[in-house]
C-alpha cells in the first residue's frame, strides 16, 4: 500500500533543504576542500529512575501523568529536558536537543536546536536548525517557528506559523499560506522533538485512541494535504498504552508503547508516563529509529515477547 513508502519521503523531506546545497557543495569542489566532520555535541547521561526499573507488575500501564525524572516548580511548571539521536537502516543522521515546559498558566513550550547531518560523497552536510512551538495546556496550537542553516547559506529557510481563531497562518520567505484547522484536535509535526508533547496529552488517556489532524513542517511536497487535493489536512491516530520492556545492559526498564497510524505509515512512541522516550518505525520500506541518548545512549533493545 502506498502508506508504507511515507517515511522513506519524509525522510527525504527532511533532507530536501540539504539537495541544493549538495549542488552548492559539488559544484566548488574544485576550489574549497570539504571540513572533516563534526563530532556528535557530548551528551551528559542521566540516572534512570528505580520506579522505571522491572521487575514491576506486567499489567497494562496505567499512566499517571507525571514523570519520575522531571523536577518541581512552586508555580507548578514542570520542565522536561532531552537529548534526541535520529537513525534511519542503523546508521545516524542527527541529533537534538530540547527543553520542553508545561504548566497550566503558561501552556506548552519547547525549544529545540540540533543538526541533521548526511554523508556526500567526499562531504558531509550538516544542516543545523532551531525550533520553538508555544500551545495552550490542552495541546491547541499558539505558535511554531523553524529555522534551518546550511554551510555557505545554502539550505538557509525560516518558518513561522501563528493561530488566527480557526486558520494557522503560516509564512515561508515570500509566501504566506493559510490553512483552515480546528485548532483543539490539530497537531504539529516538525523535527523529532515535537513528538514528545504527545505522552504529556496523552497520559491518562488509557486506551482510547486520538485522532489529530497534522501540520506537517520539513515532510515531502504535499504531506500538508490529502492525495486527493481537497485541501484536508492528512490524520494521525495514537492508540495506547501497552506496556514494553526496553533492555538496558543487565537492567529492564519499563514503559508504555502508543502505536500511531497515518498516511507515512505505522509507528511506535515510547514513554515512561509523560516522559518522551523514542520512536520507532520498522518495515520493509521504513527503518527509522529516534531515541533518548541521555537515557539510553546505546539505542532502544525491546525485549519481545515480554515474559509473563
Amino acid at each position: 500500500m502506498a502508506h508504507r513508502r511515507r517515511w522513506p519521503w519524509i525522510l527525504a523531506g527532511i533532507a530536501a533543504t540539504v539537495i541544493l546545497t549538495i549542488v552548492a557543495l559539488l559544484l566548488l569542489s574544485a576550489r574549497l576542500s570539504p571540513p572533516p566532520p563534526e563530532p556528535s555535541q557530548p551528551v551528559e547521561l542521566r540516572e534512570i529512575p528505580a520506579a522505571w526499573l522491572a521487575p514491576e507488575p506486567l499489567s497494562p500501564p496505567q499512566t499517571q501523568g507525571r514523570s519520575e525524572a522531571e523536577p518541581n516548580d512552586p508555580d507548578g511548571e514542570r520542565t522536561f529536558t532531552g537529548t534526541l539521536v535520529f537513525t534511519s537502516g542503523g546508521r545516524p543522521f542527527g541529533q537534538e536537543t530540547y527543553t520542553l515546559r508545561v504548566s497550566e498558566r503558561g501552556g506548552i513550550r519547547l525549544e529545540t536546536s540540533g543538526v541533521f547531518s548526511f554523508k556526500v560523497l567526499f562531504a558531509t552536510v550538516r544542516i543545523t536548525f532551531e525550533q520553538a512551538l508555544q500551545a495552550k495546556r490542552n495541546g491547541q496550537l499558539v505558535s511554531y517557528t523553524l529555522e534551518t542553516k546550511g554551510p555557505l547559506g545554502f539550505g538557509n529557510q525560516a518558518i513561522e506559523t501563528r493561530v488566527e481563531n480557526e486558520t494557522a497562518v503560516i509564512a515561508q520567505g515570500d509566501e504566506t499560506r493559510r490553512v483552515p484547522i480546528v485548532p483543539e484536535r490539530t497537531f504539529v509535526l516538525g523535527t523529532f522533538s515535537t513528538y514528545a508533547i504527545l505522552p504529556i496529552l496523552l497520559a491518562g488517556h488509557g486506551d482510547a485512541p486520538t485522532t489529530y489532524e497534522i501540520l506537517m513542517f520539513g515532510g515531502p511536497p504535499g504531506a500538508r494535504r490529502d492525495e486527493e487535493g481537497s485541501g484536508a489536512l492528512p490524520e494521525m491516530t495514537v492508540t495506547g498504552a501497552s506496556t514494553a520492556l526496553l533492555r538496558i545492559e543487565d537492567r529492564e526498564l519499563r514503559a508504555e508503547r502508543y502505536e500511531i497510524r497515518s498516511e507515512m505509515g505505522p509507528s511506535s512512541l515510547l514513554a515512561r508516563d509523560d516522559e518522551f522516550l523514542g520512536l520507532l518505525a520498522e518495515g520493509p520500506d521504513a527503518d527509522l529509529l529516534v531515541y533518548r541518548s541521555d537515557f539510553l545512549p546505546n539505542g532502544i533493545d525491546l525485549v519481545e515477547p515480554i515474559p509473563p
